[in-house]
């Protein structure tokens, strides 16, 4: 909105372009020829459609996150990586890590999820985290860059993490994502909660969050954000290990399928 704004107002002062503005408080500065209100749309795709409708005069339409994988190029740490799986393994991604303090995992909450999926048949886990398993079913990911990152987590199955661009990728390459936010945590527009907003777009995601709707009837959060790490680990793994043996399941009986009607 009005982020660095004795900068901002300096360039725009300057600028012999239309200039539009998705900022309701900087909309009263004189110094944009439009303002785009995106605050009736909740998901930020459908607000990204919103602005791109603006600038280009085309039809809104909703605009998920993109990641483009080049299967020719894999970087050398990804290719590492990836030699440990199996065709037949089921491949979940788990991130723990996060931007902020309050959206990352606990230790306890990390090594209560990987101890819940490992029991399960033929499971792989590819663990971001500065805590490390010395276990055959768990590949603890080095720190490589984004790039790399997104060719790894593009052989999942599924993704577990907090709110963070991991989840984003999930909806860019269509991976079911277990995507864990934090409660109370609200937008930029107040009137939406975090989970709503940033929510993963992949099929068979699934939200987990301790939000406290009641708590938003005035403009301002009457409650505190709630760290992830607040979340009972043995509860949040318990789910979590639902969430993969569902889609385990789901995947064993597309199999059965296929091999009912001939597929190659």
């Amino acid at each position: 909105n009005i982020n660095y704004w004795p900068e901002r107002s300096s360039i725009l002062k300057r600028l012999s372009r239309y200039a539009i503005t998705c900022g309701d408080v900087s909309s009263q500065y004189h110094l944009y020829q439009e303002y785009c209100d995106i605050s009736s749309y909740t998901h930020t795709a459908k607000r990204m459609g919103k602005i791109y409708a603006a600038i280009v005069g085309e039809d809104e339409e909703a605009i998920p996150p993109f990641f483009y994988v080049s299967d020719e190029e894999v970087q050398r740490e990804a290719a590492e990586t990836l030699k440990k799986i199996h065709q037949e393994d089921f491949v979940v991604y788990l991130n723990s890590k996060a931007r902020d303090k309050d959206r990352c995992l606990s230790d306890d909450q990390t090594c209560s999820i990987v101890n819940k999926l490992k029991g399960l048949h033929k499971i792989k886990i590819i663990l971001f985290s500065k805590v490390e398993f010395n276990d055959s079913d768990v590949i603890n990911m080095p720190n490589v860059d984004f790039s790399t990152a997104a060719k790894i987590i593009h052989r999942a199955n599924a993704i577990v993490s907090p709110d963070t661009s991991i989840v984003h990728l999930g909806s860019a390459f269509n991976i079911p994502t277990f995507a864990i936010f934090c409660g109370n945590d609200r937008d930029y527009f107040p009137q939406y909660p975090m989970k709503e907003v940033w929510g993963p777009l992949a099929e068979n995601s699934f939200i987990f969050s301790c939000d406290k709707p009641h708590t938003f009837d005035y403009a301002v959060p009457l409650d505190k954000v709630t760290p992830i790490s607040d979340i009972n680990p043995e509860m949040l793994s318990e789910v979590v290990k639902e969430f993969v043996q569902g889609l385990i399941k789901k995947e064993s009986h597309k199999d059965s399928l296929c091999n009912i009607n001939g597929c190659s």
